[in-house]
């Protein structure tokens, strides 16, 4: 997977999901903003491609567990998925007068975001529309403030 935007910034991004502040010297709208905004659409179109991929060889399995149980297959088109995801993205910039009350945990997503992939069983990954809706709470009700 590919994190550029994450590991170029990570320092950034630490710091603010530790404080829950932006650190000294770094404004909101100016140079902040614009990386949390590229880092949010990476890691949804990173989600969606990798979900993506584990679908194509889903099928039903056992799993240990009688009766046999199918793997849930994403239920999203590409396109809604998409759609919502450049509504997210078009409301998170629009919150460029300050930083959005939930930037610590939108950071924490951001860079837990291979731990969000993977479940306790098997390295499964965590299905895109989870993970889109937990970044669409965190940029919404900032956003409607």
């Amino acid at each position: 997977m590919s994190r550029s935007v994450v590991s170029v910034h990570e320092d950034l991004l630490r710091s603010i999901a530790e404080n829950g502040a932006l650190p000294e010297g770094r404004q909101w709208a100016e140079d902040v903003q614009p990386i949390i905004v590229q880092a949010v659409k990476d890691a949804l179109d990173e989600a969606f491609e990798a979900f993506r991929e584990n679908v194509k060889d889903a099928g039903a399995s056992s799993n240990g567990l009688v009766p046999p149980t199918t793997t849930t297959a994403f239920d999203h088109s590409e396109e809604s998925f998409q759609s919502e995801s450049s509504y997210i993205v078009e409301q998170l910039t629009m919150c460029n007068s300050r930083p959005l009350f939930t930037l610590q945990r939108l950071t924490e997503l951001l860079l837990g975001q291979d731990a969000l992939f993977r479940t306790a069983r098997g390295g499964t990954l965590l299905r895109a529309d989870v993970l889109q809706t937990a970044i669409r709470k965190c940029v919404l009700v900032s956003a409607l403030q």
